[in-house]
């Protein structure tokens, strides 16, 4: 099924003509109206304002740019409008300036009027000429009494002018201008929506982050290596030069090509390791993972006390943030730049000593969409959701679970969070409401892995998406559930499935179909893919891992194939892939990493994470190509590497 929503020509045609009046271009945003015929949607301007300063020019110009059939003004409003800028232009001397602006005006409405439906045509035609005439009346009035100089019982003196008006110019019960004035604005404000500001550029912004984060964005290198042939610089000016780029050497220069689109990414050669730095990109200081880059070297370490190890780890999703759950109970946040240290430039409450903690083993860690949260979940049962910022607990769950949780998640909108365990159960709690929601019974072993899914749901031209649910549990099993009414809907159970000779898919058989080939093997892994809606990938503790749809079908085998199957050699024990859903890293049980290309199946990689250590977590960075690995093992216990 398409995810890509079409957007509307006109609407990207509105969007640039917003940007052209933000950047102060209105004739060219008129122009682009009148060529288009597309009219905006919406004013930059607070017409109250203007309404209630009485400048008329300015808001005739931003109603004129608005699409009728999208913002649609009562013609009694726009009669209002036209009516006060005729009349004040009469007050300040203008009458002719007046006179001519309400032929203008009552042309604009005889044209607006016979495109109407001719039922009304009528009434509106009477009621305009009704309108003109005492309008017309008015101003005639005006210049009479001015021009003979009349100060009778029919005059009063306007405040703002100190000029003589009739009674009753502006209104019945001789009403004063600003009455009037402040009238309008309100109805205005009330019927014309005010435009966001910065709207194409936010959108542009965020189209480039993700492109960018999905490994789709092309890049051009604006090299420190190249001389400008232009320059008037002298040798030594050139020396001094040379030296300063020499002392920053790793710094590199790259500008995002949004025109072009298809300008290929050229590698520095000077690069003395290779090119690898010319591939570090980056977005508003965000870098860019670049698919190419496989890790494969440490580059970084964590080290925990002697009677200390981790159990659990992740990424912020900025990038800047390494948080770890630990035997201890602690929960620590460090820094990425620098391995091994915590951050405490922003997070006074670390410097101090003061730190998340449960009082048991911390388990399962998870974080919101905006990385503002996390949710912990520890060996007692007991689930914690903390605000990143300040280290405060927000909600605690105790009793969530009566045993370990093994698994968090954190719906996208952060107002549930779910969550699985030692108990067999899954559970989702609502942090507004600080209880339980629901509760999803069907596993007959641990939940190791619980993630939201969201399905796509045609019904002719309308589309919706529905919530499902993802557990998967040491029984074997992976089941899909109702997010609404926690009613199972598929149990997926993929260890038996077998690849057709001759084709690179495997069979799509159904659920209980390959239950029967093989015993059930412990899921460990559950991963949903942004690039393949309606996809997940499963890695059971077995030697292949699996892409499958929501319903069970399987559509690719991920097994290594450059080693013979050597005891425990090719047994996949923990996973993760990259932020493009393009590589599927697996660490096997003998301490090796397994790389594979999600789309066509095959290995593409391997490199040793630990000598002959079971790894028990995997965890990729949301933009650079690194890995944080941890064992439990007696020879790598106590240590996270990263490798990058």
């Amino acid at each position: 099924m398409n995810s890509v929503s079409e957007i509307p020509s006109a609407d990207i045609i509105r969007l640039i003509q917003h940007h052209l009046t933000e950047c102060g271009l209105h004739k060219s945003c008129s122009a682009l109206c009148d060529e288009s015929g597309i009219g905006t949607v919406a004013t930059h301007v607070n017409l109250k304002v203007l309404c209630s300063t009485g400048q008329w020019g300015e808001v005739q110009e931003a109603l004129s740019r608005l699409d009728p059939k999208r913002v649609p003004l009562s013609p009694s409003l726009l009669a209002d409008v036209h009516e006060m800028t005729v009349l004040e232009l009469a007050e300040i001397g203008e009458t002719d300036l007046a006179l001519a602006t309400l032929r203008l005006l009552s042309e604009a409405e005889y044209e607006q009027r016979e495109s109407r439906e001719n039922g009304t045509a009528a009434f509106e035609e009477n009621t305009l000429l009704n309108r003109k005439s005492s309008i017309e009346m008015r101003v005639i009035n005006l210049e009479k009494m001015r021009m003979s100089g009349v100060k009778g019982g029919l005059a009063v003196q306007s405040a703002s002018t100190k000029d003589l008006l009739p009674r009753d110019y502006y209104g019945e019960d001789n009403v004063s201008k600003q009455v009037i004035r402040e009238r309008i604005g309100d109805q205005l404000s009330d019927a014309v929506p005010v435009a966001v500001r910065g709207r194409l550029v936010a959108l542009l912004q965020q189209a480039i982050k993700w492109q960018s984060h999905t490994a789709q964005l092309p890049m051009v290198y604006v090299g420190d290596d190249y001389d400008d042939p232009t320059s008037t610089l002298d040798n030594s000016e050139h020396e001094e030069q040379h030296r300063a780029k020499k002392k920053k050497k790793n710094t590199r220069n790259y500008r995002i090509d949004i025109v072009m689109g298809d300008v290929p990414l050229p590698v520095s050669s000077s690069s003395g390791s290779g090119g690898r730095d010319s591939k570090r990109l980056t977005v508003d200081n965000t870098p860019i993972l670049t698919e190419k880059m496989i890790p494969s070297k440490e580059c970084g370490k964590i080290k925990f006390g002697k009677t200390t190890s981790p159990e659990c780890a992740v990424f912020l999703p900025d990038g800047q943030g390494f948080v770890t759950g630990s035997s201890d109970g602690f929960v620590e946040v460090w820094e990425t730049r620098k391995w091994g240290k915590l951050r405490t430039h922003d997070l006074p409450y670390q410097k101090k000593d003061e730190f998340m903690m449960h009082k048991t083993a911390v388990l399962s860690i998870a974080h919101s969409t905006d990385g503002e949260m996390l949710a912990t979940g520890s060996a007692d049962g007991t689930v914690k959701v903390w605000r990143l910022a300040t280290g405060i607990c927000l909600r605690e769950f105790e009793g969530a679970h009566s045993k370990g949780v093994l698994c968090l998640c954190f719906r996208k909108d952060g107002s549930h969070v779910l969550t699985g365990s030692q108990d067999y159960l899954c559970r989702e709690f609502g942090l507004r409401t600080s209880r339980m929601l629901k509760e999803f019974r069907a596993h007959s072993s641990y939940v190791n892995t619980c993630c939201y899914l969201y399905d796509e749901i045609s019904a002719g031209d309308i589309s919706k998406k529905k919530m499902l649910i993802a557990t998967g549990s040491a029984d074997g099993s992976v089941i899909i559930w109702d997010g609404s009414s926690a009613e199972v809907l598929y149990i997926i159970r993929p260890s038996g499935a077998a690849v057709v000779p001759g084709s690179n898919l495997t069979t799509s058989l159904p659920p209980e179909i390959l239950g029967e080939a093989i015993e059930g093997q412990n899921i460990h892994t559950v991963i949903a893919l942004h690039s393949m809606p309606q996809m997940l990938i499963v890695i059971p503790r077995g030697p292949k891992a699996f892409l499958l749809t929501f319903t069970g079908m399987v559509h690719r085998i991920y097994e290594r194939n450059d080693v013979p199957a050597v005891n425990d050699s090719l047994i996949l024990v923990a996973a993760t892939v990259s932020p493009s859903n393009k590589i599927l890293f697996c660490a096997t049980q003998d301490g090796a990493c397994i790389c594979f290309d999600v789309e066509s199946g095959k290995s593409v990689a391997s490199f040793g994470l630990e000598a002959e250590a079971e790894i028990t977590g995997l965890v990729h960075h949301p933009h650079l190509s690194q890995i944080a690995s941890f064992s439990s093992h007696s020879s790598a216990r106590g240590l996270i590497k990263i490798w990058g």
